[in-house]
């Protein structure tokens, strides 16, 4: 029987506020649960901080035109450094439930999975980056060899979108959720299936079985500190 498959948690990072709050508060969080086959990388633009075990900073200029070139290098700089099966890319503002998601890849096929929340663009489909993302490493190493085929004109998740649709390899439908602050409240929306409303955080311990938790509230990343360090202590 083989091994258990490992997964690298890949996140989307820039050093500058409010982005670098969100660094400090994942490491604090959800990533301060040492969970057996799983690893954590933030990847960031330049900078003049070393990289550390953790945190790397790529040579490339941080702007939302240059997310695609960023993601390639972090692809490749985890295929030289990391043993993995598949890479969960998600964004600074998403709580890992580490131990969900290492069960979760478990059931996955061993190739060929792109995976994500599907939806429509222009005249046709993408991935959406904001519900997260589940690559195998197959895929990965195809689109690093390929990285020349990225249009880099367009947003980084169509572009990485357009990239797999290109080296035919299929979507695959993913699970997410987001957390959202209402007016005397909490929501927790589930996208695919049933979403719920509650007012005490330890509902989401019964009632919800999702490992992506997108807590993006505020331009400074304040209440998405404070949901994150929530669900810390519940989870």
């Amino acid at each position: 029987k083989k091994g258990m498959k490992k997964v690298l948690i890949l996140v989307v990072s820039a050093d500058m506020p409010p982005f670098d709050k969100m660094i400090q508060t994942s490491l604090s969080t959800w990533d301060n649960v040492e969970v057996k086959g799983v690893e954590t990388l933030f990847y960031c633009g330049k900078s003049r901080k070393e990289n550390t075990k953790k945190v790397i900073y790529l040579p490339v200029n941080e702007s939302y035109s240059t997310m695609g070139e960023k993601l390639l290098q972090a692809l490749e700089y985890s295929l030289n450094n990391f043993e993995f099966d598949y890479i969960a890319r998600v964004n600074s503002s998403c709580y890992v439930d580490k131990k969900r998601v290492i069960e979760y890849v478990q059931t996955l096929p061993n190739e060929n999975i792109f995976e994500g929340l599907i939806a429509p663009y222009q005249n046709r489909t993408f991935v959406w980056g904001g519900g997260q993302y589940i690559i195998s490493k197959d895929v990965i190493s195809k689109m690093v060899a390929n990285r020349n085929k990225y249009n880099h004109s367009v947003m980084e998740d169509v572009g990485i979108s357009d990239l797999a649709t290109n080296l035919d390899i299929p979507f695959r439908g993913g699970r997410a959720c987001s957390i959202d602050k209402m007016d005397n409240g909490w929501r927790c929306m589930v996208y695919g299936n049933e979403s719920f409303e509650f007012t005490n955080f330890e509902d989401i311990k019964t009632k919800s079985t999702e490992y992506f938790y997108r807590v993006k509230q505020d331009y400074d990343r304040n209440i998405d500190k404070e949901i994150m360090e929530t669900l810390h202590k519940i989870l």
